[in-house]
């Protein structure tokens, strides 16, 4: 009920039926007696040291990659047979990402092949006249980059030095003679004096 702007509200009634509920009460967890050991006493794992790698054919075997991968699987508490999954799982995955970028590159040379513009029976040609705009305006590290990211291959690549190529062959300055050669200071100031 609302009196003077307060509100009442019934006590708690802790029976039910006429039998009085006990609140319930905290089960403390039985113990056995034994107390934990310190950190102090507890059994420090053994050390451990690991052998060399197994790796895959094709793949060589740098120490100082070993060796910063040996302290993370010791750190982690990976006995030497755990390890070796993960080198062997990291191989796999490797092999893998090197097998789609060769294939990668195998496509991009077949669509060069095929493309309309540096494509079909003209091919070997173009790419002599892309070859040569690399030879002429291109540094060895350019070729380099090419060489080793297989973009030498791609066909917006090879169009591109297709057309660079193409327009030094087509604009190359032909060096003509002129009809009217310039005249000398002597033939403007004093014309009539001159004998043709």
């Amino acid at each position: 009920m609302l009196t003077d702007g307060q509100v009442q509200t019934p006590a708690q009634d802790n029976t039910v039926a006429g039998t009085e509920q006990k609140p319930e009460e905290v089960k403390q967890p039985e113990t056995t007696g034994e107390q934990p050991k310190p950190e102090s006493e507890k059994p420090t794992p053994e050390p451990i040291e690991y052998t060399d790698f197994v790796l895959p054919d094709g793949f060589e075997y740098d120490q100082a990659i070993a060796a910063d991968f040996k302290s993370v699987a010791k750190e982690l508490g990976l006995k030497q047979d755990q390890a070796q999954k993960l080198v062997d799982f990291y191989a796999k995955q490797y092999q893998a990402q090197v097998q789609a970028f060769q294939k990668q590159i195998q496509d991009w040379a077949e669509q060069a092949k095929k493309d309309p513009v540096i494509g079909g029976a003209d091919f070997d040609k173009n790419i002599g006249v892309a070859v040569k705009a690399l030879d002429k305006f291109g540094t060895p590290e350019l070729r380099q980059v090419l060489d080793n990211t297989g973009l030498g291959n791609h066909p917006e690549v090879i169009k591109f030095f297709y057309n660079v190529g193409k327009a030094i062959s087509e604009d190359g300055f032909i060096e003509g003679s002129r009809k009217d050669a310039p005249k000398s200071a002597a033939e403007i100031l004093y014309p009539s004096m001159i004998k043709k």
